[in-house]
């Protein structure tokens, strides 16, 4: 007579030995993202009633805890949000599972959450330019569901391949989640690979015209 506790994680499972009848599935994401809601899930097998404690926490310093009380064998899902201060260290999340009869399980697994995933899309109107014509470009940020990230884009340069700055526009509103921005070339440029420089905070890219 044993039960059973599973940790799915993306694609990974790690069973793991119980004290009763039934089991236990625990599901959450492999890559856990600060500053973000995510939801852990817990699924029930043969198991009408268990109490659930849930604790989270980065080194020594606790960041959530939760009881949470399922009934009827439906098991249910909670929201976590990982703080910003525990990106890039080793986490843990401890499970006790508290069945009717006084037994329990207790259960960790150790994850390294990540800072917020953003990808920038930097597209200009043509690959290759002439003198004298004018350069159109678009600044797209997206999250890691996909969604545009309407946060304020704190600088923009247009950098020549001299490291000369040409171009610079500072605080540009995105509240439509997508820039547009422009510039004329010369009559007689520097010709090479050009740089745009975008910042955002601390991030920064440099895609590069030619």
């Amino acid at each position: 007579m044993f039960g059973a506790l599973l940790f799915i994680i993306a694609t990974s499972v790690l069973p793991c030995q119980g004290v009763s009848d039934g089991s236990y599935m625990l599901t959450m994401s492999r890559y856990m993202e600060v500053g973000k809601p995510q939801k852990i899930c817990m699924t029930l097998y043969n198991q009408t009633l268990v109490d659930v404690y849930y604790t989270m926490q980065s080194g020594n310093k606790r960041y959530f805890f939760q009881i949470q009380k399922y009934r009827k064998g439906k098991g249910g899902c909670i929201d976590v949000t990982v703080p910003a201060y525990a990106a890039g260290t080793r986490n843990r999340l401890s499970i006790s599972i508290v069945e009717p009869t006084g037994k329990f399980i207790d259960r960790s697994h150790d994850f390294v959450p990540s800072s917020p995933l953003r990808v920038t899309y930097i597209h200009s109107d043509k690959p290759i330019y002439k003198p004298g014509q004018l350069v159109r470009f678009r600044i797209m940020t997206v999250d890691s569901d996909l969604m545009p990230d309407l946060g304020k884009i704190s600088l923009v340069r247009v950098i020549t391949p001299t490291d000369v700055i040409m171009k610079q526009w500072r605080d540009i509103d995105n509240d439509k989640g997508i820039v547009t921005l422009e510039f004329q070339l010369a009559a007689e440029p520097l010709l090479g690979d050009w740089v745009i420089l975008w910042r955002r905070a601390v991030i920064r890219e440099e895609p590069r015209l030619k």
